[in-house]
């Protein structure tokens, strides 16, 4: 059984917590969790740290929220980690470690 998607955010702040897949099922409650945390207005930071899996689906959701200024939040050597490496995400936005010690 796969871990249930979540996504919390902060209102006001921009910044959005995602928990679990962030595959084909989850995608357009991560598009729209995304698009939610990008309306305060401030640069969206995405807390990847706590996903399980991030599919192709996931990073082009990410792709597509570059222009208002992007932080990902990801564990070394995590699956979300290198999703994002591979799809060339980390060349064009900002990616910070979170080692486990952290994380809230």
């Amino acid at each position: 059984m796969c871990p249930e998607f979540a996504a919390t955010r902060d209102p006001g702040h921009g910044q959005l917590v995602v928990h679990g897949d962030v595959d084909l099922s989850t995608e357009d409650d991560f598009r729209d969790a995304l698009t939610a945390a990008a309306a305060s207005g401030r640069p969206l930071v995405v807390d990847l740290t706590r996903v399980t899996f991030l599919g192709s689906s996931g990073v082009a959701a990410l792709f597509e929220h570059l222009n208002g200024g992007l932080e990902i939040l990801v564990a070394p050597g995590s699956i979300a980690q290198a999703a994002i490496d591979i799809c060339g995400l980390s060349r064009v936005a900002v990616v910070r470690m979170v080692p486990d010690r952290d994380r809230g």
